[in-house]
């Protein structure tokens, strides 16, 4: 009984530390998602404040920046005070379609670039130092780089959620570890790893070389 006792503990032990290493994760990435945010709110605000030719006032650019913000800031807020456990669905969720919305103005600030009136008329070297396009070519520039960490979170949280694993394991011809029903690796269990979901259809590419030695390395 006292070695039961004992392997209970430690699995507890371990989920306790495989919970603490999620919570700094996501508390990290929302750290830095809500100053990318802030950053491109900041840009657009700059750029709206140019008289001389301000920002197309659209509510994709402020409604997005400002609601990602606020959702981010008070995530990492309730998550830091454990407010609400880790729902890897909803994560993914949002992030994701932070991702895309990000990414949707990340090309919209330069098709208004492309399509001013004023940049028509002028050289790519006078168009480059043009305040308008210096500011959509900023905003871009930030949009884009969040929507790269809403990426990164959304595929941490599919990853943890097991469903990469369940949507890609079997590109390699294996099936994931929740289909098979087996037991947890303990020592997996006790660190934050990011599962290398695209190793399966390269493993799969590979099988399918004409070479020898690279099915045998593979399959190795």
């Amino acid at each position: 009984m006292a070695e039961i006792a004992a392997g209970s503990s430690g699995l507890a032990e371990r989920d306790r530390t495989r919970r603490q290493q999620e919570k700094q994760a996501f508390l990290g990435m929302k750290l830095v998602e809500t100053i990318c945010c802030l950053i491109c709110a900041g840009l657009h605000i700059q750029g709206f404040l140019h008289y001389p030719e301000p920002f197309p006032h659209e509510m994709l650019f402020c409604g997005l920046y400002a609601s990602y913000f606020l959702i981010s800031f008070y995530s990492m807020l309730f998550q830091y005070m454990d407010c609400f456990p880790l729902n890897y669905t909803v994560e993914a969720i949002v992030s994701g379609a932070a991702f895309l919305l990000f990414v949707v103005s990340a090309f919209v600030s330069m098709y208004h670039a492309e399509t001013d009136i004023h940049l028509q008329y002028l050289t790519d070297e006078e168009e480059w130092y043009h305040p308008f396009f210096v500011y959509c070519r900023l905003q871009s520039l930030g949009a884009t780089i969040t929507a790269q960490m809403f990426l990164v979170h959304c595929s941490l949280a599919l990853d943890l959620a097991g469903l990469l694993d369940r949507w890609f394991g079997g590109l390699a011809g294996r099936r994931s570890v929740g289909e098979d029903d087996l037991s947890e690796d303990a020592k997996a269990n006790g660190r934050l790893q990011i599962n290398p979901f695209w190793m399966p259809a390269f493993e799969a590419v590979m099988k399918r070389l004409p070479c020898e030695c690279k099915k045998s390395e593979s399959g190795g």
